[in-house]
């Protein structure tokens, strides 16, 4: 009995491996997951709610809104339930499930410091100062 592993198959036939993806990378991945499967189910929540409960039948009339907090209760339990619960998600999605990834050295200045040099060099190759060539008359 074999087990699968990434070079299995016909990968490992042609000599060709799976790439190794950055730990960046699939955490990103793993977090945009969870981000879009949430936004599906407060959405259907939401919209579900406020569609069966806040909407009758033609020709029908309800006897009495039945009121929750101060406000119709669709827009308690179809608004404002959904986004109390998200907001709570959001907060622990944000401070214990989301990795802090290393994203290496910073080179901050670096990047800067060439484009300067790339723009003197462009600069120092032209007859003149402004971009057509020409110089500054002043």
């Amino acid at each position: 009995m074999s087990s699968w592993s990434p070079t299995s198959g016909k990968d490992a036939e042609a000599g060709k491996s799976r790439p190794a993806y950055d730990p960046v990378f699939l955490n990103a991945r793993r977090e945009l997951l969870v981000i879009v499967v949430l936004f599906v189910i407060f959405c259907v929540w939401s919209l579900a709610v406020c569609y069966f409960w806040g909407y009758l039948p033609a020709g029908q009339e309800l006897p009495e809104v039945s009121i929750t907090l101060g406000m119709p209760s669709w827009v308690f339990w179809g608004i404002v339930a959904p986004w109390l619960a998200v907001d709570v998600v959001a907060v622990w999605f944000c401070f214990i499930y989301m990795a802090n990834d290393d994203l290496g050295e910073s080179h901050e200045g670096e990047d800067l410091a060439e484009q300067v040099q790339h723009l003197h060099e462009s600069e120092g190759g032209q007859s003149g100062n402004g971009p057509s060539g020409k110089g500054n008359a002043r």
